[in-house]
């Protein structure tokens, strides 16, 4: 095979989604090895670029690929993933592999054993070709950390992929692999999906199990989940009903079903759907506005009754969210990054939570001064170095009443779904410090605990880069910038449900997709 007829046959295998590779490699119209392989060189072409798959499994793939071939005749049941490649989030464990989350003094780490998760997608068939970059300890909205380095995006080299599951996102937009596995506890999976222009759920809190993942007494018990991040929803509905498991054992009276409705037995025509273009805070660029509106009028036409929706207080949420987040004053991330090189925006988030609390509360005054009214608000709510117990119960029992307040808001208005930006910017210029504060758009929906998806709609056209007013707010500079330049870049929406509709949320993102996969300026595949 000639080196050009290699590269067609590499391109023909990488742009199938893990669903139609699944549906060729049971017929034995292509083997398990062929497929591997052609994502192996995908992530090895790829790799100068992109920085994404930073613990590779490539040996390891090929051999469980021979195997599962030379299985293949004899399986009378494969898994709805047997076959196919995937990748999995640095943060996951996966046996004999290090989970360090970027800290330099775990490098010579190693699992010893899969996260259930993990193991689930296994049993299912899957073939785990490596492990991708995330942000440091996974709190940031860019992958970048001192272990492993920084991570770009495969539609400009200058943007950010999102964090922290920039490194899934990015590779899987690229091609080298047609379904990952992620985490997010603040939008971790959306908004590097968004940014990519992907598709991914993050499921109801609780749904998934959460052991074998890294994991910091920061991330308030309620709200980190896995979910999977593909090309298409159809990948996301089967690794969703892989991720949730069929096995009964280890299930309480509050734990989740195991079994999640089809979603295609949902019709358009009897859903109730709620939008909304802005939050309080950071106001969405055009290119956004214009994604939502749009998907609202494709929602409408399929028979939806669609209404625009006002949140229910959403800064309070953000504020909530912060001073949860801020609880023990980081004392638990500060532990484990000793011995660590840090990522600069973590040592910046390190240096407010030493401050006591009159100095908090000047410099709140000082940055109000200056403009600055997104930072003092949070210096103002985060005004304490450690909480007392009876400090965090407090705000424990204001998330249950915020949560109240969401569903109260959503049965006034007889509301099933809820389309919504995913972030008020375009994909992330790199080293954007203030960009924390547009995480406000995904991290409500951690806060609330409900299922939000995030389906590709999109490009920035040209003449919707630049209609932000000159501030001396910091977090506005950087949707400044962010905005410039933006043209081409993917734009996606969220679709949010109430707790335990996955298959609302897939539902929707469904109809979305087969809408607008067919539209001029859909984000299809990178330049890269």
């Amino acid at each position: 095979m000639s080196h050009e007829q290699r590269s067609n046959a590499t391109d023909e295998i990488t742009s199938q989604s893990a669903s139609s590779l699944g549906r060729l490699i049971a017929r034995g119209d292509v083997s398990a090895v062929d497929v591997a392989d052609a994502h192996i060189r995908r992530i090895e072409q790829t790799a100068d670029d992109l920085n994404a798959v930073v613990v590779p499994r490539f040996d390891q793939a090929l051999e469980a690929a021979r195997r599962f071939d030379e299985d293949r005749r004899r399986r009378d049941s494969p898994g709805p993933l047997a076959g196919v490649p995937i990748t999995v989030k640095e943060m996951f464990d996966v046996v004999g592999t290090p989970t360090t989350a970027g800290l330099t003094a775990l490098s010579t780490h190693r699992a010893d054993s899969d996260a259930t998760v993990v193991a689930r997608l296994r049993r299912a068939g899957a073939i785990i070709l490596g492990k991708t970059n995330v942000s440091q300890l996974g709190i940031m909205p860019e992958t970048d950390n001192p272990l492993y380095g920084r991570t770009n995006n495969p539609w400009n080299l200058e943007r950010s992929p999102g964090g922290s599951s920039g490194g899934e996102s990015a590779i899987i937009a690229a091609g080298g692999s047609p379904l990952g596995l992620g985490s997010d506890s603040g939008g971790s999976v959306r908004q590097p999906a968004n940014s990519c222009g992907i598709c991914s759920i993050k499921p109801t809190s609780g749904r998934l199990p959460l052991d074998g993942h890294f994991a910091s007494a920061n991330w308030f018990e309620s709200w980190p989940q896995p979910g999977p991040l593909a090309r298409s929803v159809d990948d996301l509905e089967i690794a969703l009903s892989v991720l949730a498991g069929d096995d009964p054992r280890g299930r309480g009276p509050g734990d989740a079903p195991s079994l999640i409705a089809d979603p295609r037995e949902i019709d358009s025509r009897s859903l109730r759907v709620g939008f909304y273009t802005d939050l309080e805070g950071v106001t969405s660029s055009p290119a956004v506005r214009r994604a939502v509106c749009e998907a609202a009028a494709v929602l409408d036409d399929a028979g939806a009754t669609v209404e625009e929706f006002e949140l229910p207080d959403a800064e309070r949420a953000w504020l909530l969210y912060a001073a949860l987040f801020y609880a023990d004053g980081m004392l638990d991330m500060r532990r484990q990054t000793r011995g660590s090189r840090l990522d600069w925006r973590l040592k910046e988030h390190f240096s407010y939570t030493r401050l006591p609390g009159w100095a908090r509360r000047l410099l709140a005054r000082y940055y109000a001064l200056r403009g600055q009214q997104s930072t003092a608000k949070v210096l103002r709510t985060v005004s304490r170095p450690v909480l007392t117990t009876a400090e965090f119960l407090d705000l424990v029992a204001a998330q249950r009443a915020y949560q109240r307040s969401f569903a109260a808001a959503l049965d006034a208005a007889g509301l099933d779904v809820l389309i919504a930006p995913v972030s008020p910017l375009p994909p992330l210029t790199h080293g954007e410090l203030y960009a924390n504060s547009t995480m406000l758009y995904t991290a409500l929906y951690n806060l609330l605990g409900v299922p939000a998806g995030v389906v590709p709609v999109t490009q920035v056209r040209p003449g919707e880069e630049g209609h932000r007013p000159v501030s001396r707010d910091p977090v506005e500079q950087c949707c400044r910038r962010v905005d410039a330049g933006s043209a081409g870049l993917p734009i996606g929406v969220q679709v949010i449900a109430r707790w335990w509709r996955e298959d609302l949320v897939l539902a929707v993102m469904q109809l979305l997709e087969s809408h607008f996969r067919g539209t001029d300026g859909f984000p299809l595949r990178p330049p890269i």
